[in-house]
């Protein structure tokens, strides 16, 4: 019994030896935290340091943004790392990956609720009354079915942006404002001077860092930026629809 109690002892060790191997192998050298900190700055946001797919390249990111270097962070590339093999693009599943957010957690309650159908398919969007591409996407969403859309007013584009969100939240109807302006160009009126959540959203945009819109959230997490085809659309409803809680 006690040579057995000292074989398992052993084990454990070696065990233990070689995973901490394995952790430290995969463990960011401190030089590329370090070199990138000289040469970009203190206090740059890095974060998120791996190994990336590609030999003697190291995979980081600065406020969402995936980028690569060398070991001694002295040099930076920032570009699409594509597998050729699967035609996967590693730097677009990564950069998803790491911005996805807790889409049950976002305050609801603050966003424009839009229900057509049995609204069980749902995404959130956060845009500006004053983008152009804000509007395009409504055009293209406005035949989907079976939705809720949560559309969260960001005016981050001009202070006419931020008056047109107050004008459009503070109307009779938020529905037909928003709908009269983004589809039918019929401006909205008003002060504006009613109790808004603009400000509060303003905050939360920047705690998503969010600086482009449309932006839209998807039950999984998923962040996708931009004014996507409605096919795409459509097949990221389909695809998380299974995650919204009936």
């Amino acid at each position: 019994m006690k040579l057995l109690a000292v074989v398992f002892a052993v084990l454990l060790t070696l065990t233990g030896n070689a995973w901490a191997q394995k952790k430290d192998k995969d463990a960011p050298p401190a030089s590329i935290m370090q070199g990138l900190k000289n040469r970009i700055g203190m206090d740059a946001p890095i974060a998120n340091i791996r190994r990336s797919p590609l030999p003697g390249l190291w995979e980081f990111s600065i406020n969402g943004d995936v980028l690569y270097t060398d070991v001694n962070g002295r040099y930076l590339f920032q570009g699409n790392l594509i597998d050729l093999n699967t035609r996967e693009n590693l730097t677009e599943a990564r950069s998803q990956e790491i911005n996805k957010v807790d889409f049950s957690k976002l305050p609801f309650e603050l966003a424009l609720k839009t229900v057509r159908g049995n609204g069980q398919r749902v995404f959130a969007m956060f845009a500006d009354p004053n983008c152009g591409f804000c509007k395009k996407i409504e055009k293209d969403i406005e035949s989907l079915t079976d939705v809720t859309i949560y559309t969260f007013f960001i005016p981050i584009l001009s202070e006419d942006s931020h008056l047109k969100s107050r004008q459009i939240w503070c109307a009779a109807d938020k529905q037909v404002a928003w709908d009269d302006w983004m589809l039918r160009d019929k401006a909205p009126t008003g002060e504006g001077n009613c109790a808004h959540p603009i400000d509060r959203i303003m905050t939360l945009g920047r705690q998503l860092r969010i600086n482009g819109t449309p932006t839209l959230f998807f039950p999984d997490g998923r962040r996708i930026p931009g004014a996507i085809p409605l096919e795409q659309v459509e097949a990221l409803l389909n695809e998380t629809s299974r995650l919204v809680k009936k």
